[in-house]
């Protein structure tokens, strides 16, 4: 096989932080004025902090600002890469595939300080 580049997803993929993010969650929504349930968490998965935020304007809290999401995001994603470890094999991969001299990137819906 002749790989010319690799992209990577981060959470999940090349960081092991579902569980922390999951761990921490509890914390953010309550702050945002909605009470953080099991239907929530389906209602919101897969979203992008934007989308999550115009979710709840429009079903939870009409006065919630995506500066105050993304201030409480940030805070947590502190607490989660902190915490978080690489996936099994990741580091491996990665160095190998520098040590191959093959271009990486990472494709993530994440900000770039969290990438960071």
């Amino acid at each position: 096989m002749n790989i010319q580049a690799a992209i990577f997803d981060m959470d999940g993929v090349l960081v092991d932080s579902e569980l922390y993010w999951k761990k921490y969650e509890s914390e953010i929504y309550p702050q945002m004025g909605v009470k953080f349930t099991e239907a929530f968490a389906k209602e919101i998965m897969g979203l992008k902090v934007p989308d999550i935020v115009a979710h709840v304007k429009q079903n939870y809290n009409p006065d919630v600002t995506e500066e105050k999401a993304y201030a409480l995001y940030d805070a947590i994603a502190k607490k989660v890469y902190a915490e978080s470890n690489m996936m099994p094999g990741a580091s491996a991969l990665l160095n190998e595939l520098k040590r191959e001299g093959i271009p990486m990137a990472i494709g993530s819906s994440s900000t770039d300080y969290w990438i960071q």
